[in-house]
C-alpha cells in the first residue's frame, strides 16, 4: 500500500524479461545449492528452457511452514524472526550488477539491464520493480550469497523472500545471529526491520508458525462431524474439505459462522489472524452467509492490506444498498489513503457494473488528477466510460491528445465504446494507427 515501486511499460517489460532470460541459466547454477534448501520462495524450473521459470503456489507456502516446524524438532530452543526492509526496493542497482558480473553474466547484457534499471529507479538509483518474475529472480541472486555466509558461518536458517528464521541452541547464540546478520544487510545496502526482529522462544515459534492450523483443524473436525453424510465418516484437512465439497451444494454454515464470531466479532480479544481470516472468509463466501460483512466493510479500513481478500467474499455474495453505500463513503472519505486500496474497490464495482452517483464524481476527480497513481486512473476513465454521461464521453475524447502514455490512450479508446456510432467509429479510425497498443484496443472495443 504505501511502497512506491516501479512500473513499467508494456516495452520495457519485454526488454526486461528478455535480458533476464538471457541469464537464467547462470542464475539456476548459482542458485542450486540454496534454492528450496534454505531459500523456499520461488522454487526454481530445473531446465534453463522452461516456459515457467519459478513455481509460487500454494504448495511452496505450504513447504515453508512445514520446513520450519521440522527444524523446531532439532536442539533448538530459540527462533530469530526478522525481515528485511523494503527489499525489492531498496537493492543497490551498481551490487546487483556485480553479482551478476560476478557469476559469468555477458558484459553486454549486464550493462543494458543495469543502465534500464537505473533509469527506471531514478533519481535513487536503488530498487528493482515489483510485480515481475525476472525481478524475483534478481532478488533471489542477491540473498544468495548472505544465505551461503550464514550456513558457512554455523546457523540453520530459512528464507520466504525477504522473511528470515534462524534456529538457535541458545538465546546467546540467537543475539549474535542478530549481529551477524545485520552486518551482512549493511554490507550489501539493506537493513533489517527492527519492528519485526525478535527471538522467539521454541514454544513461540512453533504457536506463529502453526497457530492458525490448529484452529482451522479444529473447525474441520466440527463440520466433518455435521456433513458426515456428505463426505463420509472421518476427519478431513483444509484442503481436502474443500476438494470434497467441490461444486457440490454449499452446506450448512453454522458451524463456520460460529468459528468466525468467536475469533473476529464483537468482544474478541485475540490478535488479527490473517491466515485464519482468509479460510473463514472463502467458506464462508462459498456457503453464501454474509456474517463477516460489517466486520469486513470495518476492516477496509483498519487493514487495507486484506482488501482483495473482502472483495472475493463480498464477490460470492450480494451486498445490500445500505452496505455498497458503507462501501463507497469509504472511499470518499479522508481515511482512504491508498491509491492501490483505491483502485481495488474502484475495479470491483466496474467488474461488477454498479453504477453509483458519488462513485462517478469520485471517478471524475481521479481521472484528472495526475498525482494519484496510473492504475486508479485507469480504472476511472474506464468507470466514466462505463456509467458517465454525454458529457464524460465528450471530455474523455477532447482529452485523448493529451494522455501521458499508450496506455492512457487505450484506456480513453475502450471507454469510449459508448459513444454514438458515427461519432466514435471516426475517433476509431483518426487514432487506430497511433500505435501497436492503440490499434489494438480499437479492435477490442469494435469486437466488443
Amino acid at each position: 500500500m504505501i511502497r512506491p515501486g516501479i512500473t513499467l511499460e508494456p516495452a520495457d517489460a519485454v526488454v526486461y524479461i528478455f535480458l533476464v532470460g538471457k541469464i537464467f541459466p547462470l542464475l539456476q547454477d548459482e542458485c542450486r545449492g540454496t534454492d528450496g534448501k534454505i531459500d523456499v520462495a520461488y522454487r526454481l524450473a530445473t531446465k534453463s528452457n522452461s516456459k515457467e521459470w519459478t513455481s509460487h503456489d500454494f504448495r511452496i507456502w505450504r513447504q515453508w511452514r512445514e520446513k520450519s516446524l521440522r527444524e523446531l524438532k532439532r536442539k533448538v530452543q530459540y527462533v530469530v524472526t526478522t525481515d528485511i526492509t523494503g527489499y525489492y526496493d531498496s537493492i543497490p542497482i551498481d551490487k546487483l550488477a556485480s553479482e551478476l558480473r560476478r557469476i559469468g553474466g555477458p558484459d553486454e547484457v549486464v550493462s543494458l539491464l543495469q543502465r534500464c534499471l537505473q533509469r527506471w529507479s531514478h533519481p535513487r538509483n536503488v530498487g528493482i520493480p515489483q510485480g515481475y518474475t525476472a525481478s524475483d529472480l534478481l532478488a533471489k541472486l542477491y540473498m544468495t550469497p548472505v544465505d551461503k555466509r550464514v550456513q558457512r558461518d554455523g546457523f540453520s536458517h530459512l528464507r520466504y523472500v525477504d522473511d528470515i528464521r534462524i534456529f538457535c541452541p541458545t538465546k546467546l547464540q540467537a543475539k549474535y545471529a542478530i549481529r551477524q546478520l545485520s552486518a551482512l544487510m549493511y554490507s550489501r545496502g539493506l537493513t533489517l526491520q527492527s519492528a519485526k526482529t525478535d527471538i522467539l522462544t521454541k514454544a513461540e515459534a512453533r504457536a506463529e508458525f502453526d497457530g492458525a492450523t490448529e484452529i482451522i483443524n479444529g473447525i474441520n473436525a466440527k463440520l466433518a462431524e455435521e456433513l458426515g453424510d456428505l463426505i463420509g465418516s472421518g476427519y478431513a484437512s483444509p484442503v481436502e474439505l474443500i476438494e470434497l465439497l467441490g461444486d457440490r451444494e454449499t452446506p450448512t454454515p453454522p458451524v463456520l459462522e460460529r468459528a468466525f464470531s468467536e475469533h473476529f466479532g464483537v468482544g474478541s480479544t485475540e490478535d488479527f489472524n490473517a491466515t485464519l481470516f482468509h479460510y473463514l472468509l472463502v467458506r464462508l463466501g462459498k456457503a453464501g452467509s454474509r456474517v463477516a460483512v460489517a466486520y469486513c466493510t470495518q476492516t477496509l479500513s483498519a487493514r487495507p492490506e486484506e482488501t482483495g481478500q473482502i472483495l472475493n467474499y463480498f464477490s460470492q455474495i450480494e451486498l445490500e444498498p445500505s452496505e455498497v453505500r458503507s462501501v463507497i463513503e469509504y472511499m470518499a472519505s479522508e481515511d482512504a489513503i491508498y491509491d492501490y486500496q483505491l483502485y481495488q474497490l474502484l475495479r470491483w464495482f466496474y467488474n461488477q457494473q454498479i453504477k453509483d452517483n458519488q462513485l462517478l464524481r469520485l471517478s471524475r476527480d481521479w481521472s484528472r488528477d495526475r498525482n494519484h497513481d496510473h492504475w486508479l486512473r485507469s480504472y476511472a476513465i474506464a468507470y466514466r466510460g462505463q456509467h458517465g454521461d454525454e458529457t464524460d464521453l465528450d471530455e474523455l475524447e477532447n482529452d485523448y491528445n493529451s494522455s501521458e502514455s499508450e496506455l492512457e490512450k487505450c484506456d480513453r479508446v475502450l471507454a469510449l465504446r459508448r459513444a454514438e456510432k458515427g461519432r466514435r467509429n471516426a475517433f476509431y479510425a483518426r487514432v487506430e494507427k497511433e500505435g501497436i497498443l492503440v490499434s489494438r484496443a480499437v479492435r477490442l472495443a469494435k469486437q466488443s
